[in-house]
This record gives structure tokens, C-alpha cells and sequence, in this order.
């Protein structure tokens, strides 16, 4: 039975030594504080803002004028979604380029 006590007195001083010494030992430590980076605010120019609305009007008119739902879907990407989805890739590729030539 004494050697069980051992073990645990053997075991509480590994702890302390491992959790307490190292503070002593340091003294007066500065503070660690972490700072999260701030995330900018998305700001859309107005120029953005009116091409958006644009084409979702767009594919809004003509949705209603083709109306998709009633067979007529291929005239309606093509005429309707592929002008917008291709402007829109352009622009985002144009952008890149800008970006990246700075």
C-alpha cells in the first residue's frame, strides 16, 4: 500500500513542476493579445450596382417574353442568360488582369 501513495505523490509533483515551476521561474510575463485582422467592407460602385440591375432585368424581360417554362428554354439562354453570363465572366476576367498589372 505505500508504494500506491508514492506513485500518486510521484505524479502530483510531475504535475506541479510541469504547470507551476515554468511560472514562477518567468516572472513578470507581458500579455499575448491577438488582434483578428479586420475584413474590408465589400463597397460596390454605383457603375456595378446599375449593371446588376441591368441584367437582372434583362434575364427578368426576357424570361417573360420567351417564357422558358413553356419549351422555348434554349431560346431563351441564348438570347437571354449566355449575353449576361458572358459579360459578366469578361468583366471578372478584365478585372483580374488589372489587379495584377498594378
Amino acid at each position: 500500500m505505500g508504494s500506491g501513495i508514492n506513485e500518486i505523490a510521484l505524479i502530483a509533483l510531475i504535475a506541479f513542476a510541469i504547470f507551476f515551476i515554468p511560472r514562477m521561474r518567468a516572472g513578470k510575463r507581458q500579455e499575448v493579445t491577438f488582434v483578428k485582422p479586420v475584413k474590408k467592407a465589400l463597397v460596390v460602385s454605383g457603375r456595378v450596382r446599375l449593371a446588376i440591375f441591368l441584367s437582372l432585368l434583362w434575364i427578368i424581360s426576357v424570361a417573360f417574353y420567351f417564357e422558358p417554362w413553356n419549351n422555348n428554354l434554349a431560346a431563351f439562354c441564348y438570347i437571354g442568360a449566355w449575353p449576361i453570363f458572358l459579360g459578366w465572366g469578361l468583366s471578372w476576367v478584365v478585372a483580374g488582369y488589372k489587379k495584377y498589372r498594378r
